[in-house]
C-alpha cells in the first residue's frame, strides 16, 4: 500500500487524504496481538533461564542480564498489546463517526430534496 500523498492534476478528482478499511486494521491488530503473545512468552522464558553452572561472579551477570533483558521484552509487549486495543479503538470510533456522517448526510439530503423544485 503505497501511503504517499499525491496531489491530483486539474483534471483529476480530488482523492481522499484518509481511507480507512476496517477489515484490514482488524489483521494488522491481530498481528500487533500475535507480537504480544510472543513478546510475553519470550520475557517469561529469559526471565526464568537458569543460571546454574556458572561461577557465582558469572551467574550474578547472568540474572541481571536475563533479568533485565525480560523487563525489555515485557515492556515490548506491553507496547504491541496496547497498539492492537488502540487500533481497535480508532476504528470503532471511525466507524462511529462515519455512520454519524452518513446520517447526517442522509438527513440534510431529505431536507434539502423538499425544498428545492424538481428538475424534470
Amino acid at each position: 500500500m503505497d501511503l504517499t500523498p499525491s496531489f491530483p492534476s486539474r483534471a483529476e478528482p480530488p482523492r481522499p487524504v484518509l481511507a480507512v478499511v476496517p477489515v484490514e486494521v482488524d489483521r494488522v491488530a491481530r498481528c500487533w496481538d500475535e507480537q504480544h503473545l510472543d513478546l510475553s512468552a519470550a520475557a517469561r522464558q529469559v526471565a526464568g533461564a537458569p543460571t546454574t553452572g556458572f561461577s557465582r561472579a558469572v551467574a550474578r551477570a547472568a540474572d541481571d542480564f536475563a533479568a533485565t533483558w525480560g523487563q525489555h521484552l515485557a515492556g515490548l509487549a506491553g507496547t504491541a498489546g496496547s497498539t492492537a486495543v488502540t487500533m481497535r479503538a480508532v476504528t470503532a470510533s471511525f466507524l462511529r463517526t462515519d455512520e454519524g456522517a452518513a446520517l447526517d448526510s442522509a438527513g440534510l439530503g431529505a431536507r434539502l430534496a423538499g425544498r428545492l423544485p424538481d428538475a424534470a
